[in-house]
């Protein structure tokens, strides 16, 4: 089994939340962007969120693009 990392963020979703069935099993993805530093030295970090399950696919109405989550 891969490595699971388990990592807490704020930042804004760049996209709507997509639900895709593998193999049978509902997938969630969805990515965000998270703003660090100020000034000259601000950057953003963008990162892919995948989440599995039925849970997950009812849930991903609510993850709409522009909401802080």
């Amino acid at each position: 089994m891969a490595d699971l990392n388990n990592w807490a963020f704020t930042g804004c979703l760049s996209r709507d939340a997509v639900v895709k069935d593998v193999n049978g099993k509902k997938l969630v993805e969805m990515s965000a962007a998270q703003n660090n530093g100020f000034g000259d030295y601000k950057y953003t970090t963008w990162i892919t969120v995948k989440w599995g399950g039925e849970r997950a696919a009812k849930a991903a109405q609510y993850f709409t693009k522009g909401t802080l989550k």
